[in-house]
């Protein structure tokens, strides 16, 4: 019986609400946060800053749907990983079968990586935040296409953010499951987050960088839309990469029958 289980069978359930919970409230406060600034700000709602910005709103959803997709996968792939799913039902049973040893390995995994999980979804929440302080600050309502091509770079930041928190998480769990041995097992997971970590980190200050020339003043609006489409490249790009992938483990829990 692994000592990950108890972590994956008490923190599932809170986590999935907190994710879930997210995906209502942070595309309905930053709808709300629309809907002000298109009766306060003249001229906004027939311009292409809003498209801009539905179309930022929509793929920091979809990345949050995909956040809690895979994190439902990895939970049930850490539940079954040496239970049964005919079984799963049993694992509290199972449980006592731990050492002294293992349980407080357990217990401290458990203490340990819920923190982690606690600064992803607070990480993730920034992303809605932004997006929505962006639309009702007024300070940022002056030079539209400027203000997008911020915001974007700074919704860039707090992702490259949130994939340095999934990398510690991948290290954490890999030394619960296995010691220092145990991280390579993990490791395309740690190196996924690396790379695309470093590509929006590039990309932020390309677009931070090019903003604040004479160049990009004059062409705020293509930088605009040039820093959108960037941004919903990367994200669906990592929304159908990796839940792609998570499927596919899906499938080999669903299909390998009792280990």
């Amino acid at each position: 019986m692994p000592t990950a289980v108890l972590y994956h069978s008490l923190s599932a359930r809170i986590v999935s609400s907190l994710l879930d919970n997210l995906l209502f409230v942070g595309p309905f406060i930053v709808s709300l946060a629309m809907a002000r600034r298109a009766t306060r700000d003249e001229g906004w709602s027939q311009s292409g800053d809003l498209l801009r910005h539905l179309l930022l709103l929509f793929c920091v959803t979809l990345f949050t749907l995909y956040v809690a997709l895979t994190y439902e996968v990895e939970s049930f792939r850490g539940l079954t990983a040496q239970v049964p799913a005919r079984q799963t039902v049993q694992m509290m049973a199972g449980l006592e079968q731990l050492s002294a040893a293992e349980q407080r390995t357990a217990k401290t995994q458990l203490m340990v990586m819920l923190p982690v999980d606690l600064i992803g979804i607070t990480v993730n929440s920034g992303l809605f935040a932004l997006n929505a302080l962006f639309l009702v600050d007024r300070r940022h309502w002056a030079g539209r296409n400027t203000s997008t091509t911020r915001a974007v770079v700074f919704l860039l930041i707090v992702t490259v953010t949130w994939h340095v928190t999934m990398m510690v998480w991948w290290l954490l769990y890999g030394t619960f499951v296995g010691g220092a041995s145990g991280i390579p097992r993990y490791a395309s997971d740690i190196g996924f987050h690396a790379v695309y970590g470093a590509i929006e980190l590039i990309i932020a200050g390309a677009l931070h960088r090019v903003s604040t020339t004479r160049f990009g003043s004059l062409r705020s609006g293509a930088v605009a839309w040039l820093a959108t489409a960037a941004f919903c490249v990367i994200y669906l790009s990592l929304y159908v990469i990796r839940l792609w992938e998570y499927t596919d483990r899906f499938f080999t829990l669903t299909t390998s029958g009792p280990h």
